[in-house]
């Protein structure tokens, strides 16, 4: 395999200069996902999708690898909202899940 200078000093680092590297290249994710909550309650968020698109590049451009090692729900819940209309009541539920994630990062030259 054939390296080029840049290439030779990125593979002499190691995992904190890696993940300070991508640190500092990795741009701010925007929130482009909406979460109605009711019909005139709603808040942004940022999607899984989107935080994989911004990082997963930078990961392979610095010579790192990310996967999740453990997965813990921290809490689980069905939220109703009741909304009325005409003298009509309608119900709506939504799961809403708080999960909590440990991610392992490896230095693909030297794992």
């Amino acid at each position: 395999m054939i390296f080029r200078r840049k290439e030779m000093e990125t593979a002499k680092m190691n995992i904190y200069q890696r993940m300070l590297n991508a640190t500092a290249k990795i741009n701010k994710v925007a929130k482009n996902l909406k979460v109605d909550v009711t019909k005139t309650t709603s808040y942004k968020a940022v999607a899984e999708a989107d935080v994989l698109e911004a990082v997963k590049p930078i990961e392979e451009e610095c010579g790192i690898y990310s996967f999740p090692v453990a997965r813990k729900i921290i809490k689980d819940e069905i939220l109703e909202a009741v909304s009325s209309w005409e003298g009509k009541e309608t119900r709506k539920q939504t799961q809403f899940l708080r999960i909590e994630t440990i991610y392992r990062f490896v230095n693909v030259d030297n794992p």
